[in-house]
C-alpha cells in the first residue's frame, strides 16, 4: 500500500523562505529550487498568510513567493498547496505567539524556529552530516553543478495587468538598455550605528553612473524612500523607488530584465543571483558571504584596518590573518575592533570599467592582472571552517551546523572573481 505522506514528500519539495528578509528569502529559494531539481521534485513555496503579520513582522516582497519554475500545478496540486500552506501558517502563528509572550512577559527567548518556520532549510543546505571526511562529500554534491546549469525562475504575471503596463511604460520612456544599481545606506532600518560597515555613499558612485550613461546605458537605482539622495540629475539616471513605478512586482521585473546588476552584499543582490544576472559587487565587507558566484560575477572589497594586524587589502591576507569573528554575520563589530574603508569614487569607476569591458566581451575577455581567482583560497577557507566546527577548539563562537553547511557550500560554488584588493588602481599607477 502506498504511503500518501511519503509519496507527497517525494514528489514535492516544500520550503518556507525567511519571510521578512529579502536576501535570505531569495537565497533560500535558489538553493531549494536546485535541491528540488536534483530530487526530481516540484518546488512548493509556502508563503506567509496575511493574518500572521499581526504578530509583528513584515513580508519582504510577496511576489517572491509566486515565482514559477518551469512546471505547472494541476488542480489537485494547487489544493494540496493551499492545505499545506494553511497548516504551516496556523502552526507558525501559534508558535510565534507563544514565543513573543515568553519574550515580552518573562524575558525568555526561544530558538529561531519558534519565530519563523524553517521547512526545507535542513534539506537544501546540507547534503550530509558533518564529519571528518574533509570536503569530499560537499564537492561531490551535485547541487554545485545544478546551481550553475539550472534556468532562472520566471515571474508570475497573471492578474497583474496594471503593473505590467506600468513596467512597459517605463521601458518605453527609457528606450535603451539599462542596468540596476543598489547602494545600501544608513536609511535601511535606521542602522547607521548598528551595522554602518555594510553601507556606502551613493555620491561616490556618480563618476561610475556618468560613465555608464556615456556608454549608452540607463542606470536605474532601486531601493526605498529611506535612501540617501544622489546629487546627480540626468534623464538616464532614474530612481525607481521615487516614482509611480515603485511596486514589489516592478522591483523584480527591473532586476529580471536588466543587462547587469551593480550592488552590495544586501538583499537585491541575492535577487539578481536568483535571476542569473551578471553581478558586480562593490564595497564588499565580507569575503566569503554573497561572493562572486557565477563566471560573470565580480567583486571589489572594502579595505580593512584591524588593531594589531594593520591594513588588510588582499583576499589571501583576509583568509590567513583575520580571525573568524570578523566574518561572523551575527557578531556586532565595534569601530575599536575593525575599520572598513569605503571604496573611493575612482576605485568604483575603474572597477566598473573592467566589469563593463568584460560584459561587452561576453565575459570571454582575458582577465586583468588585477583580478585573482578565488577558488583555491575558498577551498582552504571551507576546510578551515569544517575543521574548526568538528574540533570546536579553534574558535570560541561557531555557527550552528546548518550554517556551517552554508559557509562551506557557498565558497565551493563560487565561479566568479575578486578584484585583488581595493587599492589596485594605485598599485597599477605606481607600476606604470
Amino acid at each position: 500500500m502506498v504511503n500518501p505522506i511519503r509519496f507527497i514528500l517525494k514528489k514535492y519539495f516544500f520550503v518556507t523562505p525567511l519571510f521578512y528578509s529579502y536576501g535570505n528569502a531569495a537565497e533560500e529559494i535558489l538553493w531549494a529550487a536546485a535541491r528540488a531539481r536534483l530530487l526530481g521534485s516540484k518546488l512548493v513555496i509556502i508563503a506567509p498568510a496575511r493574518y500572521t503579520q499581526i504578530l509583528g513582522y513584515n513580508i519582504c516582497n510577496s511576489e517572491l513567493y509566486n515565482l514559477e519554475f518551469n512546471y505547472q500545478f494541476n488542480t489537485f496540486e494547487l489544493l494540496l498547496k493551499h492545505i499545506v500552506s494553511f497548516i504551516v501558517n496556523f502552526i507558525f502563528f501559534i508558535k510565534r505567539l507563544f514565543a513573543l509572550i515568553l519574550k515580552k512577559y518573562f524575558k525568555i527567548i526561544l530558538p529561531e524556529h519558534y519565530y519563523f518556520p524553517q521547512i526545507g532549510r535542513y534539506s537544501y543546505w546540507p547534503a550530509h552530516n558533518i564529519n571528518n571526511d574533509g570536503l569530499k562529500h560537499y564537492e561531490e554534491d551535485l547541487i554545485i553543478n545544478e546551481l550553475s546549469s539550472m534556468p532562472p525562475p520566471t515571474i508570475n504575471l497573471s492578474k497583474k495587468t496594471e503593473e505590467v503596463n506600468k513596467f512597459q511604460d517605463l521601458m518605453t520612456q527609457i528606450n535603451s538598455k539599462y542596468v540596476c544599481l543598489h547602494v545600501r545606506d544608513q536609511g535601511f532600518h535606521g542602522d547607521s550605528k548598528k551595522r554602518s560597515y555594510r553601507n556606502a555613499d551613493i555620491n561616490n558612485y556618480i563618476p561610475m553612473i556618468k560613465m555608464l550613461i556615456n556608454k549608452g546605458l540607463t542606470v536605474i537605482r532601486i531601493g526605498d524612500a529611506s535612501m540617501q539622495t544622489c546629487n546627480l540629475t540626468d534623464d538616464k539616471y532614474i530612481e525607481s523607488y521615487d516614482s509611480k513605478y515603485k511596486s514589489e512586482l516592478i522591483d523584480l521585473l527591473l532586476i529580471q530584465n536588466c543587462e547587469f546588476f551593480i550592488g552590495m552584499q544586501s538583499g537585491p543582490t541575492e535577487i539578481a543571483l536568483l535571476f542569473k544576472k551578471p553581478v558586480h559587487e562593490v564595497n564588499m565587507y565580507n569575503w566569503f558571504f554573497s561572493i562572486p558566484m557565477k563566471p560573470t560575477d565580480r567583486g571589489l572589497l572594502k579595505k580593512l584596518f584591524i588593531p594589531g594586524i594593520g591594513e588588510v587589502n588582499t583576499l589571501s591576507k583576509r583568509f590567513s590573518d583575520v580571525p573568524y569573528k570578523f566574518t561572523n554575520m551575527d557578531i556586532k563589530l565595534s569601530d575599536d575592533e575593525i575599520t572598513f574603508i569605503e571604496n573611493t569614487p575612482i576605485e568604483i569607476l575603474e572597477a566598473t570599467k573592467e566589469f563593463y569591458f568584460d560584459y561587452m566581451s561576453g565575459f570571454n575577455r582575458q582577465p586583468n592582472e588585477a583580478l585573482v581567482s578565488n577558488k583555491e583560497l575558498y577551498k582552504l577557507f571551507a576546510e578551515g571552517v569544517l575543521k574548526s566546527f568538528v574540533s570546536n577548539t579553534t574558535e570560541p563562537i561557531m555557527p550552528i551546523e546548518n550554517e556551517v553547511h552554508r559557509l562551506i557550500f557557498r565558497p565551493l560554488i563560487s565561479l566568479g572573481t575578486f578584484y585583488c584588493n581595493s587599492s589596485f588602481i594605485e598599485e597599477e599607477s605606481t607600476n606604470s
